[in-house]
């Protein structure tokens, strides 16, 4: 019979962040998720995460689910999400730990062991996550979810220790905070890799982290409680020399804040492993494929772009660009993945300029230049130069060996040209590439109205009905 262990807290939850995992060992590293399931004062049914961004050839040596929410003062706390597992199956995840807080109704937080059910790669779905509407306009205000996913990868030799201390820690605007982080048994750490994960919280709050007293994080990395984001803030930082006992401190100055779970990887990381933690970070800030860029989107599209608007946030963008910089340093040549990173993160910062820079690095080193290519297409269409933007195109195309993505977006550009044979021959190899590809599909449909064909525009746009009647069951 399954029994979770509840533990009540009080207004301010004292040293309520306590250790709850430790593991030492030869490419150890983690990745953070999280979600608001909060929208616009509304309770979303469902939320996903991929966990095809994990290093290939890694193994997860476990995993921990936390998910939290507000609800009416006298009901319970939510012990039991869904997990959906890439292969369709539907697993019931009990808590075995759940702790409460009374605010301006019952606060609670739940964590379960989920290792067991992580062990395929793939795109997970959490469902069920109970909250209800208490602020004065009948508006959901908090509830969501964080994974932290403790993986080994193989082709990282450095050994690292990851500490996790978790629970419930409301503070109240002026609490401060401070957790003592112990580094573990193994050669003194060079660095940090450090990440909070917060459910409550508004942009420019005021709030800030510190470590051994220097800051570390900005007041707009908390970004929760609104329903804005689940926020999963994650920095890098060098250690003082001295003491292995390190002090981490929470301020907020102006609006509450509710950490659930602190995770600390000590270590001497490499360019490459920074590379990889600015990587995992730049997926999280930049969820718009970087070629869906066009009017024409499909609902995939759509979907990320909803995404992308929560955590397209000027710090997320520039934690990434700080990481990829300091990876840089310790490569001087740079590479062709770091050019790559930081021009998509400039053109979705809307800096064309350094952008355009970054993107031509990447576009001289033989395994990036079809993406960077890609890119520089993205960039010259934002400008205006469909000409040049044509030429990067068909240079990606070329390089690529066939993508449909890059062959819908050429057709796009032809289309805006008036080059309707081009543009409707590029959506035809989108297409053959990807039968489903509904912008591809939609520039076609819109190439039939132009020239008449009233007969081959129905086909296409019943198609198109078809595809989407799908994608929402």
């Amino acid at each position: 019979m399954f029994a979770a262990a509840v533990a009540s807290l009080g207004f301010l939850g004292g040293s309520s962040l306590d250790p709850s995992f430790e593991m030492t060992g030869k490419g150890l590293s983690y990745a953070l998720y999280g979600r608001s399931v909060v929208s616009q004062g509304r309770l979303q049914g469902r939320s996903r995460f991929d966990t095809r961004d994990l290093p290939e050839g890694s193994s997860v040596a476990a995993a921990f689910l936390y998910w939290s929410g507000e609800r009416e003062s006298h009901k319970a706390a939510d012990t039991e999400v869904e997990l959906t597992t890439p292969a369709g199956k539907k697993v019931l995840v009990h808590a075995g730990k759940v702790r409460t807080a009374v605010v301006s109704g019952l606060v609670y937080a739940s964590k379960a062991d989920v290792t067991r059910h992580l062990r395929e790669r793939g795109v997970y779905e959490i469902s069920s996550i109970e909250a209800d509407p208490l602020d004065e306009k009948g508006r959901y205000t908090l509830g969501g979810w964080g994974l932290v996913v403790v993986f080994k990868d193989p082709a990282v030799k450095t050994t690292a220790g990851i500490r996790i201390h978790d629970g419930l820690l409301y503070l109240p605007a002026g609490a401060a905070f401070s957790l003592e982080l112990e580094e573990p048994d193994l050669p003194r750490a060079a660095a940090v890799d450090l990440a909070v994960l917060c459910g409550f919280g508004r942009p420019w709050d005021g709030g800030s982290l510190s470590l051994d007293g220097r800051p570390v994080s900005g007041r707009e990395d908390f970004a929760g409680g609104s329903g804005l984001s689940w926020d999963v803030t994650r920095d890098v930082i060098p250690l003082r020399r001295g003491s292995k006992r390190h002090l981490l401190q929470f301020l907020p100055d102006y609006n509450p804040l509710l950490p659930l779970a602190v995770v600390a990887r000590f270590g001497h990381f490499q360019e490459d492993e920074i590379r990889q933690v600015a990587a995992f970070y730049l997926e999280r800030a930049a969820l718009i494929d970087s070629l869906d860029f066009f009017d024409l989107r499909d609902t995939a599209s759509q979907e990320r772009e909803f995404l992308a608007k929560e955590y397209l946030q000027e710090a997320l963008r520039d934690k990434a660009v700080a990481l990829f910089k300091t990876a840089r340093k310790l490569a001087p040549g740079g590479s062709g993945e770091l050019h790559l990173a930081l021009g998509r993160l400039y053109l979705e910062a809307g800096k064309p300029d350094l952008a355009q820079m970054e993107l031509n690095e990447a576009a001289r080193s033989g395994k990036q230049a079809a993406l960077a290519h890609s890119r520089l297409g993205r960039l010259f269409y934002e400008k205006g130069d469909l000409g040049s933007a044509i030429a990067h195109l068909t240079k990606a195309r070329e390089l690529s060996g066939g993508d449909s993505l890059i062959s819908q977006n050429l057709g796009i550009c032809f289309l805006q040209q008036g080059s309707w044979d081009a543009a409707a021959e590029h959506f035809e190899e989108a297409l053959r590439l990807a039968p489903r590809n509904l912008t591809a599909l939609r520039g076609l449909a819109e190439i039939c109205e132009k020239r008449g064909q009233a007969a081959k525009r129905a086909a296409l746009l019943e198609k198109i009905a078809e595809i989407e009647r799908g994608a929402g069951e």
